[in-house]
């Protein structure tokens, strides 16, 4: 049979998540999609919200009982992976590693595993003992039998290598790069929120949850003059956090905009002074982050804000696209946004940005490994 008559090859990406909210999973699909592959995919949520894209996903139930959550979870796999065949199955995370890697095996396909995150080590299950273990054995058990490990920083590999014993040919880099960006438009954030118009303006985007620096960048507001931020996200601290934005009586300079779509959020991420990625310190997962956020905003050439957290270092050395400090340290905090404020060095770092851009993209990153995928 001829190439030309040939059936494009199948892949099936499932992820516990909305990929339409997710820009690695929705870059990802896109680059598929757009070499010919046939892409199918299973995507989740049991957030309220818009349906954020064209992926279709399924709806859950998270607020009766965890235990039938991801029972549901499991049969919508299943009964998906039953009555389909792919060519690449692709998990997402781990919940999606065992049931992915029993069918990549039957059927004899090639099996990616998207360690997005340390998963053992997430900061969530910090005080979870038996869910880790769990976590682990369940990781240990299947991630030997993935044909490629993707990872989003190199740092990730060298703890997987570490953990597991699995050879460096395994792993594929693909960071949580953005698109290249071209031309975007700016939202006003004052008028919007009615911030002064000499407010200087902090934003963060992603989920809303301990450890992201959140509480710590909100109790230094009433002693930043003219400093207000915006809260890009949702999540189980969200309560929590805007009650203490109410104690402080900060309520007209703490926005919380929920949960934005991928094709309005650098609308908003351009429009603020700084971007926050003020990540602490509270597992290994958190310690080798290097999120989406933090090419974002570097994407749209505004200034970072990060912890000196090792691979977020390495890039805001490597290219001068902002500060990072140690998040305990609050006078640190303080000081480094002081510098930030000044007009002139804002300036510096967004010309910086935009050189780094040119390689911080995914178009750019996926060229380099495209070829293990099609």
């Amino acid at each position: 049979m001829s190439s030309k008559n040939k059936s494009p090859k199948r892949v099936l990406i499932s992820f516990l998540g909305n990929i339409n909210y997710d820009t690695r999973g929705a870059n990802l699909c896109s680059s598929l999609k757009a070499d010919g592959l046939e892409v199918d995919t299973l995507s989740f949520d049991w957030v309220q919200r818009k349906p954020g894209g064209e992926i279709p996903v399924i709806r859950l139930d998270k607020s009766k009982s965890s235990l039938l959550f991801y029972f549901k979870f499991l049969f919508s796999v299943t009964f998906k992976l039953i009555f389909n065949k792919y060519d690449l199955y692709i998990a997402s995370d781990i919940y999606n590693l065992p049931i992915l890697a029993l069918f990549a095996e039957f059927r004899g396909k090639p099996l990616y595993y998207d360690s997005r995150e340390l998963f053992r080590y997430l900061a969530g299950l910090k005080n979870k003992v038996n869910v880790q273990w769990l976590l682990a054995k369940i990781e240990e058990s299947f991630i030997v039998k993935c044909d490629k490990i993707i990872v989003t920083g190199m740092m990730d590999a060298e703890v997987l290598m570490e953990d597991y014993g699995i050879a460096p040919e395994k792993f594929i880099l693909l960071r949580n790069l953005p698109k290249p960006v071209k031309t975007f438009e700016k939202l006003d954030l004052r008028k919007l929120y009615g911030f002064p118009e000499n407010s200087l303006i902090l934003i963060y985007q992603g989920v809303i949850l301990k450890g992201r620096g959140l509480g710590k960048l909100i109790s230094l507001l009433p002693t930043l003059e003219d400093v207000c931020l915006v809260i890009l996200g949702d999540g189980d601290l969200r309560p929590e956090l805007e009650n203490y934005v109410t104690d402080l009586q900060m309520t007209h300079r703490v926005k919380f905009a929920g949960t934005i779509s991928q094709s309005e959020l650098l609308s908003y991420t351009a429009s603020a002074d700084i971007g926050c990625v003020l990540i602490e310190n509270i597992s290994r997962s958190y310690y080798y982050a290097l999120p989406n956020k933090l090419f974002e905003y570097i994407a749209v050439g505004v200034p970072v804000l990060a912890s000196n957290l090792p691979q977020m270092v390495q890039i805001i050395d490597e290219f001068g696209v902002g500060k990072y400090v140690d998040p305990e340290e609050q006078d640190e905090i303080v000081d480094t946004i002081e510098l930030l404020r000044n007009p002139e060095f804002r300036n510096t770092i967004k010309a910086n940005a935009e050189i780094a851009h040119q390689r911080l993209n995914w178009d750019d990153e996926y060229a380099l490994v495209r070829r293990y995928f099609i």
